[in-house]
This record gives structure tokens, sequence and C-alpha cells, in this order.
């Protein structure tokens, strides 16, 4: 028997504001690879709240996660699927605009103890059902659920996945339900890269360790917190702020040293310190163990930009395009950075602007497009984008905008630096 009512409640957080997605990627149809490529949309929440919407999401995601381990399968990420929520097509035109063969959809309703996940497998190109089955769990088993799911599909495209039940082993589960709970909460806050709700999802991710100091999951939103705070120049320490990125991601790796997520955080937060090889090596380390993450991929070309090695940056942001063709606004800032490196001006503001459209306030884009608008001589707007940033960045120093921006060549990050000042940025 169902009802609406959930087991536990948050304590002293506000209810978040549900995610949006961010239309703001590059559209693109071509097949990945030859490998079976497979779409999972967004889970139906069934539960009659509206407010459980992020718990279908964060089992959709996380059948996202473990099937995207398996190196025969090309997995659409999740932005560029769950941007199809709500929206009446049939699966073999979302296939098309996705490049996929196959499309997975499912439901889920939760009430009480118990939870009911469905799901099906359909070919897109002859819209047929290879498989689909319904669960009815304790919510405690809803782990095992999504093991179920990810092993069956695995099994109707004919796959042979011989390391399922070690994979299985090796993942951190939590202990309470409740802190996962907690987890798909704060990273849903996370994701919207604005200052007050990561702060909102840094609070919730705490309650999240409170309740199971052992759950990695959370330790990677905290990291994703410090490190937004230091890469949007919104934190009044950069060091301490670094420091605290390095922490979290060190646990969630101790935790779980197979979790691409954790060793792509540990990246960024070396990034920051100025570690660039270590930073490379986490980065590598997070596609090895998830080859179809695509934001592993933009944050390895983050890391390879920043070295020198712009056109290899691109070409990893490239490849996490395809596995995300409705990628989130952050994609376009980090591609605005790139395009910054080989002095293509124009491209990067291009850019930049499109992640201003969806997220005015994102001070990392706002920071390019006025070096961008001072390279191409266009002094008003560069002006302009400088006194914008200033507005969300109250402290905005030309010794902060450095901090931000981890060039390892002393000749980009001068040339930066000259532009921003150029740009009327405060000494």
């Amino acid at each position: 028997m169902f009802t609406d009512a959930g087991e536990h409640t948050f304590k002293n957080i506000d209810r978040p504001i549900r995610v949006y997605s961010w239309p703001a990627g590059i559209a693109s149809n071509t097949r990945v690879a030859s490998k079976p490529t497979i779409a999972i949309l967004a889970f139906d929440n069934l539960s009659g709240d509206p407010e459980q919407t992020y718990f279908a999401d964060g089992i959709t995601e996380d059948i996202i996660t473990e099937l995207s381990r398996y190196g025969e399968f090309t997995v659409i990420a999740r932005n560029s699927t769950f941007a199809y929520r709500g929206k009446a097509l049939k699966s073999a035109q979302v296939g098309n605009e996705l490049g996929a063969g196959y499309v997975v959809e499912g439901s889920v309703r939760r009430g009480g103890d118990r939870v009911r996940v469905t799901a099906q497998l359909i070919d897109c190109a002859s819209d047929g059902h290879l498989w689909a089955e319904r669960y009815d769990r304790n919510l405690t088993d809803i782990f095992e659920v999504q093991d179920e799911i990810t092993r069956a599909i695995a099994s109707a495209l004919g796959s042979v996945v011989q390391s399922s039940e070690a994979k299985r082993a090796s993942r951190n589960l939590p202990s309470s339900m409740a802190a996962y709970d907690y987890f798909l909460w704060s990273w849903q806050h996370i994701l919207r890269m604005d200052p007050e709700a990561i702060l909102q999802g840094k609070n919730i991710a705490e309650e999240a360790i409170a309740l199971d100091p052992n759950y990695a999951r959370p330790y990677c939103s905290l990291a994703m917190y410090y490190i937004s705070m230091t890469s949007n120049g919104w934190s009044d320490d950069f060091a301490a702020s670094l420091d605290e990125a390095r922490r979290a991601a060190h646990q969630a790796i101790t935790l779980d040293p197979h979790d691409a997520w954790a060793h792509s955080f540990m990246g960024l937060s070396e990034l920051w310190h100025r570690n660039y090889d270590n930073a490379l090596f986490e980065a590598r380390r997070a596609i090895e163990l998830n080859p179809n993450f695509a934001d592993g991929y933009v944050w390895l070309g983050n890391t390879e930009g920043f070295v020198g090695a712009e056109q290899r940056g691109l070409d990893h942001i490239a490849t996490a395009r395809r596995l995300n063709p409705h990628a989130p606004v952050w994609y376009s800032t980090i591609e605005a950075r790139g395009h910054f490196g080989r002095e293509d001006y124009i491209r990067a503001l291009r850019l930049a602007n499109d992640a201003l459209v969806h997220v005015p306030r994102l001070t990392s884009a706002l920071a390019i497009a006025a070096v961008s608008c001072a390279a191409l001589g266009r002094d008003h707007e560069a002006s302009e984008f400088a006194d914008r940033l200033r507005l969300h960045t109250p402290n905005l120093r030309l010794a902060t905008i450095e901090l931000q921006f981890p060039f390892k060549n002393e000749q980009d990050k001068n040339r930066f630096v000259t532009l921003a000042r150029q740009a009327g940025f405060p000494e």
C-alpha cells in the first residue's frame, strides 16, 4: 500500500526549488561510437507529491552512472536525457535527436517505506520493447533494484558484463536511506551554480554526512561546493576553500576509490592548488573509471586548457558534448575559456554570452566575456561586463581573478591579467 508520506523530514533546511535544466548545449545527433548508445530518460514521479521528483531523478541518475561504467555501451548524459521530461515524443525521435539506438523509460512511486520502480528498454529503430520489469521493494532495497535494472539492460542488449558483481561490490552504498535522500537534495542545489543555492546544498550534504559518515557521495557535494566558491570568486578565503575541497574529495576517494566523481573533484582541487600533474592524473583516472562520464571529459578539458594544451582540452569538451548534447550551461563557460586560450576571442565571447543568458550571475563567464571584449578592442562592452562582475563580487580585484583562473604558463596568465586590467578590473 503506497501513501504520499515520506519517512523523514529535513531538519532546519528549507525545501529547495526544483532544479531546472539548462538548454545551453550545442546539440548533435551524431552517434558517439559504434557501440550501442543508450538514452535513459528521467523516470516519472508517480508519488503524488511534486517534491518527490528529486528522488525519481536520483534513481535515474544512479542507473545512468552505473550503466556508464560498462565500456560496452555509450550512455547519453543526464542533462541531455532530462531535457525530454514531460514531452510526448516517440522513442525514435528521441533516439534520432540524441544519437541513441535505445531508450530507457521508467517511473518511481514512493510511499512510506516502500518504493515501486518500473523500467522498459525500447529499440528506437523498431519501437519495440526489448525488456520491461516492475520492482516493488522496501526503500532499503533500492540499490539492489538499480543493479538489477542495469544488469537487465546489459543482458537485453546482448552484452556480456563479466564484472558486474565485482563492480557492484565496489560501490560505496549508504547505510541510511535518509543519508541518500539528503545527498540527492544537496546535489540538486549544487547543480544550479548560484551562490545561495550551492550554500543550501552544502548544508544538506553536511546533514547527510552526519547521518552516515562513511557514505562517499555527500563529500563529493562538499568538494564541488568549495570548488564552485573558488572558481567563481565567491569565497572570502580562497586558500581555506581549496583546502576544504581537497579534504572532501580525499575523503570521498578513501571511502570509494572507484567513484569517478570523487576523482574529478580531486583533480579540480589539485588544479586550483596549482598541482598540475596531480590534476591531470586525477582527471584522467575519472575517465578510466567511467568512459561515458561527460562531465569528467569537460573537467579534463578544463585542466588541459589551463596547462596550455588548449586544443586537446577542446577535443575533450567536444567528446563531452557528443555524450551530452543538451549540456549544462557551465560547459559553455569552460569551452569559452579554452577558445580564449587559443586567442579565438569572438568564439570565446559568444560562448560566454550563451552561458550568461541562462545564469546571469555566473562570474567566470562574466570575466571571460570582459577580457574577450578587451582583446577585441570593444572597450565599452568590456567595461560593462566588468561592472556586472563587480556587482556580484564586490571584493573583485585583479589578484582574485588570478586565483580564479589557474593558468600554468606565465605568458597566458599575464595576457589574461593585462586584458582584465584593460577591461577596468580594480587593482
